[in-house]
């Protein structure tokens, strides 16, 4: 199992890697159901 901490970081990191918010939570979301 992926901790938390280091779940939320992630997630963190890829909406700050993108400047486009909306772009940022689609990309978001693609990674969450990829890694899912």
């Amino acid at each position: 199992h992926i901790k938390p901490e280091w779940y939320f970081l992630f997630a963190y990191a890829i909406l700050r890697s993108i400047p486009n918010k909306l772009g940022g939570v689609l990309a978001l979301v693609l990674s969450i159901l990829i890694l899912a």
